[in-house]
């Protein structure tokens, strides 16, 4: 080979390899039809891995957050991030070093030939038509038909996936797509919401931050700051987007978890700085944990909005003077009470605390005892919502309980709040 030959081949290949065409039968086909002696396997080989090396230059981090979720899921013994993903490329990739180093003999004389690479062509030409075709026949019927991908519960408090919905029961309709990857920032809405690129918006999952102005709504304290941090974090700047399993709100917003280039949660920073606080709206509950103990680090500190008086303890008999807000509170259960669909805790003022049936295996995963919490002091938090006119607050999550102090403790008299760093969480 001469260095024309090698320049040309290897400029073929660079070209060809990232279009939906097959740089291997051009480096068999131009040769044959130009009257160049066949280059061999190696230099085919040679040149691929070329091609290879300038994919793995662009998608350096990708590879990496691959690699960190796949030695995790190792050292874990469970899914992490992405992991799923890794452990397919690899399995994937298995098999054709299999088969390569069983047929290399084969590989290099008879699948070579320009006649088993044009019928090769033409059949996967043919295939590729045929399931294009397949592919519009789906996007115009499957809508039309209703047909979606669902998620319900069974009788023992399971969660269940499936592209058809139960025969009896509720079920939650999902939106289904492929939005998982990077993309760019084009602008912060607020601290917890921002516009891609594409025009698409993002509502973070896992934080609620304070909101901007709006129509006569002033702006909430620290809302710019809570803004402005979120922009210096991501505005015009690639980040990882990881869609939560429900992944649009009633606003048809994405939810979503956000990570930077360097693989450090985004939620996380925010809570961690004190311009939000954590919430749990399942069945978008991953990193919960991460996300509660950020906050708790901002809380410890009486970082940005725990400096706030809307933020501190406040008694649950007063619960009333706050609705559709987000409170701590605490007060002793006065009795419970279990309903065919759920659990109410009654506390004083006909406030009253509601757990859904569904939610509270969790709870008992926690060793959480619903009926023994009678005559206990609760530290909880949620928003304050009205149902016949007093008002409830809605608990998905133990994380939403952040202490249970033991019975001998009560509520300080004239409805002070018991200090929570005199007091003992009980294990």
């Amino acid at each position: 080979m001469d260095w024309l030959q090698i320049t040309l081949l290897g400029l073929l290949q660079g070209l060809t390899e990232f279009l939906p065409i097959s740089s291997s039968a051009h480096l068999i086909l131009v040769p044959e039809l130009i009257g160049w002696e066949d280059q061999g396997l190696a230099f085919d080989v040679a040149v691929h891995l070329g091609t290879l090396s300038a994919v793995i230059s662009y998608f350096w981090r990708d590879i990496t957050h691959l690699l960190q979720d796949w030695w995790q899921s190792i050292m874990q013994r469970q899914t992490v991030g992405e992991s799923r993903l890794a452990w397919g490329v690899l399995l994937a990739t298995l098999p054709v070093g299999i088969a390569g180093l069983l047929f290399k003999d084969i590989v290099e004389t008879t699948l070579r030939s320009p006649q088993v690479l044009a019928w090769a062509t033409l059949m996967f030409g043919l295939l590729l038509w045929y399931w294009l075709g397949c592919l519009g026949v789906m996007l115009v019927v499957l809508p039309a038909c209703g047909a979606g991908f669902y998620r319900w519960q069974d009788g023992e408090g399971n969660y269940h996936y499936g592209d058809n919905p139960p025969p009896q029961g509720s079920y939650t309709p999902l939106e289904i797509n492929s939005q998982d990857g990077w993309y760019r920032v084009k602008e912060v809405y607020d601290g917890d919401t921002l516009t891609l690129q594409s025009g698409e918006r993002v509502r973070l999952i896992g934080l609620n931050a304070p909101e901007v102005a709006r129509q006569s709504r002033p702006d909430d304290p620290l809302s710019g700051e809570a803004k402005l941090f979120l922009q210096q974090l991501v505005e015009g700047k690639r980040v990882r987007l990881q869609p939560g399993v429900e992944r649009y709100d009633k606003y048809q917003r994405l939810l979503a978890h956000l990570f930077d280039e360097s693989g450090e949660n985004i939620n996380a920073m925010i809570l961690r700085e004190g311009l939000a606080h954590a919430m749990i709206k399942p069945p978008n509950s991953a990193y919960s944990d991460i996300y509660f103990a950020a906050e708790a680090a901002a809380r410890q500190a009486v970082k940005g909005i725990w400096a706030l008086d809307g933020y501190q303890i406040t008694p649950i008999g007063e619960a009333a003077n706050y609705r559709n807000t987000f409170r701590r509170l605490q007060g002793r259960v006065v009795r419970v009470e279990e309903k065919k669909s759920l659990w109410l805790l009654y506390f004083a003022n006909e406030v009253k605390v509601s757990i859904a049936k569904e939610y509270v295996p969790q709870f008992i995963a926690a060793k959480i005892d619903l009926p023994r919490l009678a005559g206990r002091t609760l530290m909880l938090r949620g928003w304050v919502q009205q149902h016949q006119g007093k008002p409830i607050i809605r608990l998905v999550d133990p994380l939403e309980i952040e202490h249970i102090y033991p019975k001998s403790l009560e509520m300080m008299e004239g409805g002070k709040v018991a200090n929570p760093h005199e007091l003992r969480q009980p294990k």
